[in-house]
């Protein structure tokens, strides 16, 4: 097997992973009449700024993170530093392209390339950026609304 027929098969293999883990995430949600089947396309996302992110964009797919639960795509350009921060809930995300450069509560860091998942339990201390290279896009849920509390950095003395 050739090098582009390696590369192309673990890219499928990647595609397929998300699409599963996706399938998972929305079969253990109890859906409701208030929530009736759809699909999105790429092209019917509507991508918004995320605020607290400077040059970073979310599309919505269930949900509102202004008000409680959410799922949804984020787009980060190349660079992008969210610098260290804190969520008052839970987080979970899946890498889909780009290198997300991640640090729980002032470890080390760790690069997610695609494929790649990360778990934040709520309230604890984290630094997340995008690796210099390409940009970055992650799909995230949290059970609770969205909130930022971005930590100073100490001053100098």
């Amino acid at each position: 097997m050739g090098r582009r027929s390696r590369g192309t098969t673990f890219v499928l293999c990647l595609v397929s992973l998300a699409a599963g883990m996706a399938l998972t995430w929305a079969l253990s949600r109890k859906t409701t009449p208030d929530e009736p089947a759809r699909a999105v396309a790429t092209g019917e996302l509507n991508w918004v700024d995320v605020l607290e992110v400077k040059g970073a964009l979310r599309a919505v797919l269930w949900g509102d993170p202004d008000k409680g639960a959410y799922g949804a795509w984020n787009k980060w350009p190349s660079g992008t530093d969210a610098g260290t921060h804190t969520q008052s809930a839970d987080s979970k995300a899946v890498v889909m392209a780009g290198t997300i450069v991640l640090s729980l509560e002032g470890g080390p860091e760790k690069e997610l390339s695609a494929g790649s998942y990360f778990h934040v339990p709520a309230n604890q201390v984290r630094s997340m950026k995008c690796k210099e290279g390409s940009d970055c896009i992650f799909f995230a849920e949290q059970p609770e609304k969205f909130d930022f509390k971005l930590i100073a950095p100490a001053e100098k003395k």
